[in-house]
């Protein structure tokens, strides 16, 4: 989730854009209709539901899964020249087509997942020694 922002990104696999579109089709018959999900389609249209009940606004529509480098870094929550740093490091593969740039979706989402977790886990190691050094468990420095 992009914390800023609040946004969420999905990248769906074709099967279920497949049962998204069967779904569609019956649930644009009209009238009172009862349809099955997968477990995966319930959980995004969950996060959808719970999304739109908490500001009673949302926005949504579909996104090419091959972004350009300003897409990605507004996902990664970056600027450009972070951007460009991932890349040249081989952490976020690129493709190059015509002279433009372009980043697959689902790469930029597993780099955020990564990212965020490993900066989670500096959070918490940061929070424990914090707190053993409140608690004063640390030896003391030898000058």
């Amino acid at each position: 989730m992009n914390s800023r922002t609040g946004i969420e990104y999905e990248c769906l696999k074709p099967e279920l854009v497949q049962e998204a579109r069967h779904v569609l089709q019956e649930l644009s018959a009209g009238g009172r209709v009862t349809v099955s999900l997968s477990s995966e389609l319930a959980r995004i249209v969950a996060k959808f539901l719970t999304a739109s009940s908490e500001e009673g606004a949302i926005g949504f529509g579909p996104i090419n899964p091959e972004l350009t480098p300003e897409q990605a870094a507004i996902i990664l929550d970056i600027d450009l020249v972070l951007l460009e740093r991932r890349i040249g490091a081989g952490v976020l593969p690129c493709r190059e087509l015509g002279g433009q740039t372009t980043i697959n979706l689902v790469d930029v989402l597993d780099l955020k997942r990564n990212e965020e977790a490993r900066n989670n886990l500096l959070v918490e190691i940061n929070r424990a020694m914090e707190n053993s050094d409140a608690a004063g468990s640390h030896p003391p420095i030898r000058e």
